[in-house]
């Protein structure tokens, strides 16, 4: 298992136990490298993960937008994303009016 896996887990076991919750922030890179033992560029790696899935904000420097702040639960997150899939186009082709395929078989 990567590191940043490691930090990944953490986090989520923290919003599992109602320790971390949305609109809550994530402790400081480098406290977070220490307690969990990794590098901070694990924990970096991590937050933009989080980013990317739209799960945490971060934000740099000092004063009150600083600081990674839970915007959205993991698992919602992901579940959206599920059911993303399943209500994808593939899946609406000919059911819909204007969505045609150029395929003879219809699903």
């Amino acid at each position: 298992m990567r590191t940043h896996q490691l930090v990944l887990q953490w986090i989520e076991k923290q919003l599992i136990d109602g320790q971390l919750t949305v609109g809550g922030r994530l402790p400081a890179e480098r406290t977070l490298a220490e307690q969990l033992e990794v590098s901070r560029t694990s924990v970096r790696e991590a937050i933009r993960i989080l980013e990317a899935m739209g799960v945490v904000r971060a934000g740099v420097g000092s004063g009150p937008d600083a600081g990674t702040v839970v915007i959205a639960d993991p698992l919602r997150v992901r579940l959206e994303r599920y059911q993303g899939l399943i209500a994808s186009p593939f899946n609406r082709v000919g059911r819909e009016p204007g969505i045609q395929s150029s395929c003879p078989v219809q699903f």
